[in-house]
Parts: C-alpha cells; sequence; structure tokens
C-alpha cells in the first residue's frame, strides 16, 4: 500500500511530466522512452544549446536561436536513433505548449503600442500585413504549393515569423511535413533580409 504522500507524489508526477501510471519506475520510463518525459527533455536540450550556440557566436555569425535549433535538430535526427521514443514529448510542446508560449507572446503586445501608432500606423500595418499576406499566396499557389503550406509561409512572412506559424497551422490542419517546410522558409528569410 502507498502512503498519502507516496500516492501524490505518483499523481503528480504523472501530470507533470506526463508519464503514463504504470509499474515502471520514473527511471524505468526515461530509459525505455515510455511517455512524454523524454521528447520534452530533448526539446528542453536542443533549445539550451541552440541559445547557448547563438549567445557565443552572436559577435561573428548573425544567426538566431531558432535557425541553430533547426539545424542542431536536423543534426540529432539524423545522427542519432531515435526510433519514435521522444514523438510524444516532441508533440506535447510543438503543440499545447507552444499554443501556451505564443498567448504570453501576445500578452507583451499591449493596447498602448496600438494607441502610440495611431489610427494612420494602425491603418499602415493592417495593410502592410493584407499585401505582403495576399503577395505570399499569389506567389506560392503559383509555384505549386499546397493550400496549407501557402497559408503558412504567407502568414508567417506577413505577420511575425514561427509564432504566426504555430499560431495558425492547427487551425487549418496543417500537416507537420507543412508546418516545417513553413518554419524553414521563414526562417531562411529572416537569414536572408
Amino acid at each position: 500500500n502507498l502512503s498519502i504522500k507516496d500516492a501524490r507524489l505518483k499523481w503528480f508526477s504523472s501530470i507533470a511530466t506526463g508519464i503514463p501510471k504504470k509499474k515502471d519506475s520514473f527511471t524505468g520510463e526515461l530509459m525505455y522512452g515510455k511517455g512524454k518525459t523524454p521528447g520534452v527533455l530533448i526539446t528542453f536540450l536542443i533549445a539550451v544549446i541552440s541559445y547557448g550556440t547563438w549567445w557565443s557566436t552572436k559577435s561573428f555569425i548573425q544567426i538566431s536561436p531558432l535557425l541553430w535549433a533547426f539545424v542542431i535538430s536536423i543534426l540529432a535526427t539524423n545522427l542519432i536513433p531515435m526510433k519514435g521514443s521522444f514523438d510524444q514529448g516532441i508533440e506535447l510542446i510543438s503543440t499545447k505548449m507552444l499554443k501556451g508560449a505564443i498567448a504570453l507572446l501576445g500578452i507583451t503586445i499591449s493596447a498602448l503600442v496600438w494607441l502610440k501608432l495611431g489610427l494612420v500606423g494602425v491603418i499602415i500595418v493592417l495593410l502592410n500585413l493584407s499585401i505582403t499576406f495576399v503577395f505570399g499566396m499569389y506567389t506560392t499557389r503559383k509555384i505549386g504549393l499546397t493550400n496549407s503550406l501557402s497559408i503558412l509561409i504567407s502568414s508567417g512572412t506577413a505577420i511575425c515569423g514561427a509564432s504566426a506559424i504555430a499560431a495558425i497551422s492547427p487551425a487549418i490542419r496543417a500537416k507537420s511535413e507543412e508546418v516545417g517546410l513553413a518554419l524553414a522558409c521563414i526562417t531562411l528569410f529572416g537569414l536572408v533580409a
């Protein structure tokens, strides 16, 4: 029988880490790649390495932490055999946690910013967004991209890059491959600009 303290600890760890309630110990879950913990940890590790690489090279290489994360993720995926053991955690990070992060990012833009712009400024911003989106849709359709990929690239270019893509992708039910391609395009556009 579990004590009340042990039961609470087991319940909290299963909620916080997403580990299914099984007979395996926490260490066993990590070792065999069950649950969401391995994917969450590898995502966190890649983020830390990406920011560390950006911080240490920013004085002589102008590459964003996001692009470093792409490069490191591509290398890790191709060099380390993962066999799907990280999928659940990566899915959690790239869907639910990313939505929360985007919402927090939106909170940082206060209404005062819009008031400082004034009516003319807001109209110019909206026109700029609209023209960029329409031009992006026209261009991506002309080169034969899918509707979802066209929307993702156009909205990412017009609005705010990766966070726009992440916010829009669930609404249009974009495939993960399309999201990855759109993110790569937007990151490359930013690098070139």
